[in-house]
């Protein structure tokens, strides 16, 4: 998935130039966490966003079960704050 791309991308060519903000481990071990194991063809792609450090991250989930199963994993076990937000797919794509 192309979120997926974008993250290797920023972490490869960003991180060298400032690792002190940009290493972001928190953000990283929940990226490894949900694209692997229990989450594997669940999640779909983890991206963070923003300035890319120990803040924000996006999540793009198989389903509508899915995201609230993630959503509960994050606020329950991680303690982290979490919200959805469903988009619709667009005519002719499934």
């Amino acid at each position: 998935v192309c979120m997926n791309s974008a993250q290797e991308l920023f972490d490869r060519c960003a991180i060298p130039n400032c690792p002190s903000q940009l290493t972001s481990p928190v953000l990283h071990a929940m990226m490894d966490v949900l694209l692997g194991g229990v989450w594997a063809g669940l999640v779909l792609a983890v991206k963070g966003i923003g300035s890319q450090g120990d803040g924000s991250v996006q999540i793009l989930c198989k389903d509508c079960d899915t995201q609230q199963k993630v959503l509960k994993y994050i606020t329950e076990v991680c303690h982290l704050d979490g919200f959805t937000i469903i988009i619709p797919a667009s005519e002719g794509s499934s």
